[in-house]
Formats: C-alpha cells, sequence, structure tokens
C-alpha cells in the first residue's frame, strides 16, 4: 500500500507530486485547502514514504496501486491535482476513470523525449543530494542566495522559497528509491490517449520553467480535446512556490466550473 495522509473535510482531492517528491512539497497550499477539501496526499511509487511497486516505473503503471490507496481512503474517482510527474499521472487516473477532475500542474510527458537540459540537472540534483552531508545541506539552504543557486531551475526567484522547503525537496530526493529506473523508462515516454478522457482537464505550464520548460516546446497533441491549457508566465516549475494563491483558486475550482 502506498503512503498516503488524509485531512481535511469537502469533496475529495488527490494530491499527486513529481519525480523525487513526496507529498511535502504541498505544504505551501495544504493548510489552506483542507479547510475547503477533503485532501488525499499520496507518495507515489518508490518515492517519499512509499515502497516501490515492482516493474512500475511509469506514471500509466502506478494506476492500480493508485487505485488501492483511493479505495482504502473511501474515494475511488476524486479531483485529482498532479505537478510534474504528477500532472501525467493526474492524466493517467482519468484515462482509467479514476478521476472526476484534472489539474496537472507543469506535466511531465508533453515530449517525444525529454529536454537534455532538464534530464541533466535532475541527475545532478538526485546526486548531489545523495552525496552532500544533510548537516551541510541544512546549513547551506538557510542562506538566501545559495538557494536561489540551488532551486535555479525550480524557483523564479529561490531566495523567496522558505528553507523549511527548499530542505524538505532535497530531503525527498534524497530518500528516492527508484529514481534510476524511474527516469530511464520516463525519458523516452509521453502522456498518450487523452482521447479516452471525458471529465474536465485543465492544463497549467509555467512560462519561466527550466524542468518541463517551453524552450523545448510543450506537446498537447495527446492531451483530451476538451482541455483547458494556459501559460503562466511569471512563473517556474514549483508552481505551488511561485504562484500560491493562484493554485489554491485553481484546486478549488475543480468541480465547480
Amino acid at each position: 500500500m502506498l503512503a498516503t495522509e488524509v485531512c481535511g473535510e469537502g469533496p475529495p482531492v488527490l494530491l499527486a507530486h513529481g519525480t523525487m517528491g513526496s507529498h511535502a512539497v504541498w505544504a505551501p497550499i495544504r493548510r489552506r485547502l483542507s479547510r475547503e477539501r477533503r485532501l488525499i496526499l499520496i507518495d507515489l511509487p518508490g518515492m517519499g514514504s512509499s515502497p516501490m511497486v515492482p516493474d512500475a516505473h511509469v506514471p500509466a503503471a502506478w494506476v492500480d496501486a493508485i487505485g488501492e490507496a483511493l479505495d482504502a481512503v473511501g474515494a475511488p474517482c476524486p479531483a485529482v491535482v498532479g505537478h510534474s510527474m504528477g500532472g501525467w499521472t493526474a492524466l493517467e487516473l482519468a484515462k482509467r476513470g479514476r478521476a472526476s477532475s484534472v489539474l496537472a500542474l507543469a506535466p511531465a510527458g508533453m515530449w517525444v523525449r525529454s529536454p537534455r537540459a532538464a534530464d541533466f540537472s535532475l541527475r545532478l540534483g538526485w546526486l548531489m543530494a545523495k552525496a552532500a552531508p544533510p548537516w551541510l545541506v541544512a546549513r547551506a539552504l538557510g542562506v538566501p542566495s545559495v538557494r536561489r543557486l540551488a532551486l535555479r531551475d525550480a524557483s523564479v526567484d529561490g531566495r523567496s522559497v522558505p528553507a523549511a522547503w527548499a530542505r524538505s525537496l532535497v530531503a525527498d530526493a534524497r530518500r528516492s528509491q527508484n529514481f534510476r529506473a524511474h527516469f530511464g523508462a520516463v525519458r523516452r515516454d509521453r502522456f498518450r490517449g487523452g482521447d479516452q478522457i471525458d471529465v474536465p482537464v485543465r492544463v497549467v505550464f509555467a512560462g519561466r520553467d527550466r524542468i518541463t520548460t517551453p524552450a523545448h516546446g510543450q506537446l498537447t497533441d495527446e492531451l483530451p480535446p476538451h482541455a483547458v491549457i494556459e501559460t503562466w508566465e511569471d512563473c517556474g516549475h514549483m508552481l505551488m512556490w511561485d504562484a500560491t494563491d493562484r493554485v489554491v483558486e485553481a484546486v478549488l475550482a475543480l468541480g465547480t466550473t
């Protein structure tokens, strides 16, 4: 069973994080959302506190395990919010009838092949998180100028990101169990089959994203024809950091528009 936490009251919303992450990435919006929504925060296979699922390294292969977790908390078909690889996962859940609506934030999988610059950045980030002593990381990320450099691929200005959020991101990368297998499997894969989705879908790209980067173009041809697609020009990859209020509003709008 995947690691799952439930909080709040109201219509159910599943929150799915990105590669090397955990449900901790939702800290910027969790408290506000839980006042109006029942949040289901999940750690994807091999990430956070979740065990690896044998031979399941791509979002399409995670649907059954996520579905078991949803059934266990009595929310078989919630609204799904996904960030990065979680955005791709949200779309896969919708294809399988496991989502009542989807909000995909800076979704992965909108490519023929993942951008080389992003490949390099993610690999380097993982290696550094594994190698650096935790005490050194904690101290360094307390310095705004260091955060700006360390988070240059994630945020428009890392200096404004609380040190606790940055430290959590590195800690999640350090304990990621399946990065090599997962990354090797997805970098030449992409999302397909959006025409099978018949629930509302909203896709938000980030104009200053350096991970799922607009410089290489996002392929929207496989998204459902009815998908609402937009770009928030002033944001980096971590939209929850750079546009917290707008993300909260977008989540609360699920199922109401």
